[in-house]
C-alpha cells in the first residue's frame, strides 16, 4: 500500500489558517487575530500530554500566525502606504511592472512628497511605457484602491503624459516577459477571425477581441469561466499531453517531470493567473507523488495550494477568480463522488456503458462545481444560473477540442486545417449558446421572492446527504430529492405566472444623476443611465433577470445622463439607441461609434416619433419643439411610456424655455407619474405645464447632500400641491408595478 506525499493533519490546520487570513486581513481585527494566536499557541505548548490533536493544533496556530504576519505586512506595504496617497497631486519616480493599451502599473520608489512609498500605482494613459522602464510622472491619485485585480494590489491616478527617464532593460525579467506574452499573442492574431480569438481568451486570457454580442450570451448561460483563464485550461492542457505521451509509450515518471514543466510553461504563458497558480501546484503535488511513488490527497493539495497563494498575497482572500476556483475544485473532489454514489446507474452493455458513463460523470463534475460555488453566487452576485450545469455539459466537448487544437494553430501547414476544423466547432458553439440564452427565466436573482428560501432547503437537503453518507444509513433519499425540485418549480412557476403582463418602472438611485428603468419578461428599456452611483442601474437590471435591453433612450448627452452606457452595451444584448438629433455630437461621438461596432442600431431623432416596447406599449418621444425652444446644454428630449391605462413622462433636464414650447402639445402630455425635470431645479416646471402633466407621483432623481443643493425647495413645494413627492435621495430607488388594472407604488 502505498503512502502518503501529505499527511492528512495538515488539511485541518491548513484549512484553519486560510480561515484566519479572512478577519486578519480586516484592518481592525489584524491585532486581536494576532493575540489570539500567540495565546492558544502558548497554552498549547503548556499542555502536557502528546497527541496527534495537539500536534494539528501547533501546526494550525504557527500557520495562522504566519498567514497574519504577511497579511499585516502586505497590508502595510500594499495599502497603507498607498491610501496616504489618496486625492494628492505628486511627483512619483518608478519602475514600470505592466503595461496595456490604456494604461500601466508602476512600482513606485520615489515622490516629491514625504510619504511612504513601495506601492503599485496604476496611470490611465494613451501611450504606457514598456515594462522594466523608469519613468517619472505628476499625478493625481484617486481614491480606488484596487485589491483584487491580477495586478496585485494598487491605487489608480490620472496623469497627462509620462517621462521616461531611463529606457526599458531588454535583458530584464519583467522585458523579457512583455516579449514572451507579446510573442505569444501574436501567434494567435494572424487571421482575426472570431474563433481566433476565442482561442486567444481560453489561452491566454485576453478577450478584448472577441465578439461582444458572444461573450455577453456566453457568460449569462454561466460560462464565463472558459475565457478566464483558470485551473481547467491547465489541466486540460497536461492531461492531454499527458495522455499523449502515455500512448507514444512513455514511461509514468518522465511524463510526469513533463507534466510539470508544461504545466509551469502554461502557468507563465497565460498570465500568472491565480486560477492557474492554485491547479499548477494541485498537479505539481500529484505527480511528485507519482515520481516518488506516493498517495496526493486531494482536499490536502487544494489547502496547501490555497495557504500559498494567500501567504505570497494575502489579498487574494477576497479575490472572485480564486475563491470561486477554489470552491469549484473543491465541489469536483467532495461533492462529485457523492453524486456519483447518489445515482447509481447499472448497465451491462460495454458500449452503452462507454456512453453512459461519461455523460452521467460530466453531469456530476459540472453539477459539483456549480453546487460548491452557489454560496459565493448568492452572497454576491445573488443571482444563480439555473441552466449553467446543461450548458457546461453540452458545451463543454467542442470547447475542449477546440482548446486542444489552438495549440496547432501557430504551426504554418497544420494550422490552416486546425483553422477550419476549429471554425466549425467555434460556429456550432455560438448557435448552441444563442440557443441556450433564448430560453427563458433560467437566472434566478434576489429579485424573486422565493430565492433565499429556496436555497436554504437546497444546504439543508445537502447537509442531510451528508449526513446520510457519514453513518451510511440505508435509506432511499430520491422522494427528498424530488420534492426539493418539485417546491423550487412551484415556487418559481408562482413568480413567473404573477409577473405575467405586469412591469416594473424603476427611477434607480444614482446619486446625482437620471436612469429610469423598465423591465419586463428579462427585457428592458432603459431612459438615461448616468449617475454617481453606477451600481444601482446594474442592481435593478439583475434583480429583474434582464438579458435583452431593447432599447436605450438619451434625453441630452451630459455625463450624469449617459455616463453609463459603455456598461450596457459591454454587459446585455442591446438592440437600438435613440437619441434627438440635437445633442451635443462631440459627447456622443465615441459612444455612438462604439455602439455600432456592436452592431447596435443607433438612431438620431429630429420629429416627434413612437416605439412599440414589450408587445402592448409604447415609447413616445417628442423632439420637434425642442427645436423651437432657446438653444442650451440642457435642451433634452421628452419620452412617455404608455402601457395600457398607465402613463409616465420622462424630461430629462428640460429648461423652461422649452416647457413655454411644450405648452402646445396640451393634453399628450398628462401623465401618472413624472420624472421631474433637471433634478428639481428652480428654473424648470412652469405652472402651466405641471398642470398640463398633473401627475399623481412625481419622481425627483437626485442625490442626497449635493454641492448643487437640489431639489429647490420652490420647486418641491410646487409639486406637492399637485401630486406626492418622491426623491431618490430620500427613499433610495423608487418602484412602480404596472399592470392593465393600473399601478403602484412598491413599498
Amino acid at each position: 500500500m502505498k503512502s502518503a506525499l501529505i499527511c492528512r493533519p495538515l488539511f485541518y490546520s491548513g484549512l484553519f489558517a486560510v480561515l484566519v487570513c479572512i478577519p486578519s486581513f480586516m484592518l481592525p481585527m489584524k491585532f486581536l487575530s494576532v493575540m489570539f494566536c500567540i495565546f492558544m499557541f502558548l497554552l498549547l505548548l503548556t499542555i502536557p500530554f502528546k497527541s496527534q490533536l495537539k500536534q494539528v493544533a501547533v501546526l494550525a496556530l504557527s500557520l495562522s500566525m504566519l498567514v497574519i504576519i504577511c497579511s499585516c505586512a502586505y497590508r502595510y506595504l500594499r495599502v497603507e502606504n498607498a491610501k496616504n496617497y489618496t486625492d494628492e497631486t505628486a511627483v512619483i519616480q518608478g519602475v514600470v511592472v505592466s503595461s496595456s493599451d490604456s494604461s500601466t502599473v508602476i512600482y513606485v520608489t520615489d515622490t516629491d512628497i514625504d510619504k511612504p512609498t513601495g506601492f503599485k500605482v496604476r496611470i490611465f494613459t494613451e501611450s504606457p511605457p514598456l515594462p522594466s522602464s523608469r519613468v517619472s510622472a505628476e499625478v493625481l491619485f484617486n481614491s480606488y484602491i484596487d485589491m483584487f485585480d491580477s495586478g496585485g494590489v494598487h491605487i489608480c491616478a490620472n496623469t497627462s503624459e509620462i517621462e521616461i527617464i531611463k529606457p526599458e532593460n531588454k535583458y530584464s525579467p519583467l522585458y523579457l516577459y512583455y516579449k514572451l506574452r507579446t510573442a505569444v499573442t501574436d501567434l494567435f492574431e494572424k487571421d482575426g477571425k472570431d474563433s481566433t480569438a476565442f482561442i486567444k481568451g481560453m489561452i491566454l486570457g485576453d478577450k478584448a477581441d472577441v465578439d461582444n454580442s458572444f461573450k455577453i450570451m456566453f457568460n449569462k448561460i454561466g460560462m464565463a469561466h472558459v475565457m478566464s483563464v483558470s485551473g481547467m485550461h491547465l489541466m486540460f492542457a497536461v492531461v492531454f499531453f499527458d495522455l499523449l505521451f502515455a500512448f507514444l509509450g512513455i514511461g509514468y515518471k518522465p511524463r510526469s517531470v513533463i507534466a510539470i514543466i508544461a504545466a509551469l510553461a502554461f502557468t507563465v504563458v497565460s498570465g500568472f493567473s491565480v486560477p492557474c497558480i492554485r491547479s499548477f501546484i494541485m498537479l505539481a503535488i500529484y505527480y511528485i507523488g507519482r515520481l516518488t511513488d506516493k498517495i496526493a490527497d486531494p482536499p490536502t493539495s487544494l489547502v496547501l495550494a490555497a495557504l500559498m497563494i494567500i501567504i505570497a498575497a494575502p489579498y487574494n482572500i477576497g479575490n472572485l477568480s480564486f475563491i470561486l476556483s477554489a470552491l469549484a475544485t473543491f465541489g469536483m473532489i467532495v461533492i462529485s463522488p457523492a453524486l456519483n454514489a447518489l445515482t447509481p446507474i447499472k448497465v451491462k452493455n460495454f458500449w452503452i456503458r462507454c456512453i453512459v458513463f461519461p455523460i452521467k460523470s460530466s453531469i456530476n463534475i459540472s453539477l459539483a462545481a456549480n453546487i460548491a460555488c452557489i454560496p459565493v453566487f448568492i452572497a454576491y452576485f445573488k443571482e444563480v444560473s439555473i441552466i449553467s450545469p446543461i450548458s457546461n455539459l453540452i458545451l463543454m466537448i467542442p470547447i475542449q477540442i477546440m482548446f486542444y487544437l489552438g495549440f496547432l494553430l501557430p504551426f504554418p501547414y497544420i494550422g490552416k486545417l486546425t483553422s477550419n476544423i476549429i471554425d466549425a466547432l467555434y460556429n456550432l458553439t455560438v448557435k448552441t449558446t444563442e440557443c441556450l440564452y433564448s430560453i427563458r427565466y433560467t437566472t434566478v436573482t434576489d429579485g424573486n421572492t422565493f430565492f433565499y428560501l429556496v436555497f436554504s432547503l437546497l444546504f439543508v437537503l445537502l447537509i442531510g446527504i451528508f449526513i446520510y453518507r457519514q453513518k451510511n444509513i440505508v435509506k432511499k433519499i430520491y422522494p427528498y430529492i424530488l420534492g426539493f425540485c418539485l417546491c423550487c418549480v412551484i415556487m418559481f412557476s408562482v413568480t413567473v405566472f404573477a409577473g405575467k403582463d405586469r412591469l416594473t418602472l424603476s427611477f434607480a438611485d444614482v446619486g446625482h444623476g437620471s436612469a429610469s428603468i423598465i423591465t419586463k419578461d428579462e427585457h428592458a428599456v432603459v431612459i438615461d443611465c448616468g449617475g454617481e452611483s453606477s451600481d444601482e442601474i446594474a442592481t435593478v437590471l439583475r434583480r429583474s433577470a434582464v438579458k435583452y435591453i431593447d432599447t436605450i433612450a438619451i434625453t441630452h448627452a451630459d455625463d450624469d445622463h449617459i455616463n453609463r452606457i459603455y456598461y450596457l452595451i459591454n454587459s446585455f444584448k442591446v438592440d437600438k439607441i435613440i437619441y434627438p438629433s440635437f445633442c451635443d455630437k462631440d459627447k456622443l461621438g465615441v459612444i455612438l461609434q462604439s455602439a455600432k461596432q456592436n452592431n447596435i442600431d443607433v438612431t438620431g431623432i429630429d420629429k416627434d416619433m413612437s416605439f412599440d416596447i414589450f408587445g402592448e406599449g409604447k415609447l413616445y418621444a417628442f423632439v420637434e419643439r425642442a427645436d423651437a425652444s432657446k438653444p442650451t446644454e440642457n435642451t433634452s428630449a421628452l419620452y412617455k411610456l404608455e402601457w395600457y391605462n398607465t402613463t409616465a413622462c420622462f424630461t430629462g433636464d428640460m429648461t423652461i424655455y422649452q416647457e413655454h414650447q411644450y405648452l402646445k402639445y396640451g393634453r399628450l402630455l398628462d401623465c401618472d407619474i413624472l420624472q421631474v425635470p433637471h433634478h428639481g431645479a428652480a428654473k424648470s416646471l412652469l405652472n402651466d405645464i405641471l398642470e398640463i402633466y398633473s401627475p399623481d407621483y412625481s419622481i425627483i432623481s437626485v442625490s442626497r447632500d449635493n454641492k448643487y443643493g437640489l431639489p429647490d425647495k420652490r420647486t418641491v413645494s410646487k409639486l406637492q400641491k399637485v401630486s406626492k413627492v418622491l426623491t431618490t435621495a430620500e427613499n433610495s430607488t423608487v418602484q412602480f408595478i404596472i399592470n392593465k388594472e393600473g399601478y403602484k407604488l412598491k413599498e
